[in-house]
């Protein structure tokens, strides 16, 4: 009998510890699409960008490792990187001297507060680190003789009109942020010196113009990206589909 009591006291000790490593061991989650928000210990927090010097971190409160490639234009997080994007890499979050909370970003770190702080306090700056980028053919750039198509990874795409519904939209990929004037019949671009010239009617040459706000890239869901994707022009989603397709 004394046995029995012994292993069941043992096994009650296994379980204690047991208990003890799981919560000291307290997810870090960031929340979807964002390299600043995240949630620990089911509490929201936000990455702020007031910098902690190492010698006032002490203990690690939670291990965790999270990459994350973000745009530095529109600050979405990426799939893979562009010409505009940094990388960020996120490691544990750890206690202060004061008792506050920091978190390991690339080789320095930053205070954390919880999520009701956000808009009285500055939120991490992309400012504060480099871009880190490719700067190869395989970004996204309006083609030089005619802007209603679009180079990638050196293959030619046309920008058709058909819409693209925000249903069908992917993974974000890029943005151009670019806005172009151009002449309908050839794509030609019309330099700005050329806007406000006066034609022989004695007014501003319309020139059979279009004009072009191109915004953010996205991939379409079920679709390969060397094959088709969708370009914001003018607030509108539009298919760009490879030339010979």
């Amino acid at each position: 009998m004394k046995k029995y009591l012994l292993l069941i006291v043992a096994l009650l000790g296994m379980t204690s510890l047991a208990g003890c490593y799981q919560t000291s061991q307290k997810e870090v989650r960031f929340e979807k699409g964002s390299y600043k928000n995240f949630v620990y210990d089911n509490k929201s927090y936000f990455v702020t960008d007031k910098q902690i010097s190492q010698g006032s971190v002490n203990n690690s409160k939670a291990k965790f490792y999270k990459l994350l490639i973000v745009d530095a234009k529109s600050e979405k997080v990426l799939s893979s990187s562009n010409k505009n994007s940094v990388t960020l890499a996120f490691n544990n979050i750890y206690q202060t001297s004061d008792k506050s909370l920091c978190m390991g970003v690339n080789d320095k770190y930053y205070q954390v507060l919880p999520e009701s702080n956000e808009g009285t306090v500055k939120a991490l700056s992309l400012q504060n680190f480099d871009q880190t980028g490719d700067n190869s053919d395989d970004n996204f750039s309006i083609d030089k003789n005619d802007a209603r198509k679009i180079d990638y990874k050196g293959n030619i795409y046309s920008v058709s009109d058909k819409s693209v519904p925000d249903d069908e939209l992917g993974e974000f990929q890029d943005v151009l942020a670019e806005v172009r004037v151009f002449d309908s019949t050839t794509g030609k671009t019309i330099p700005k010196s050329d806007w406000g010239k006066i034609d022989n009617g004695e007014s501003i040459s319309k020139q059979n113009r279009t004009e072009w706000d191109y915004g953010e890239i996205h991939s379409i869901k079920g679709k390969a990206m060397t094959e088709t994707f969708a370009i914001e022009i003018n607030d509108d989603f539009k298919l760009a589909t490879k030339a010979g397709n």
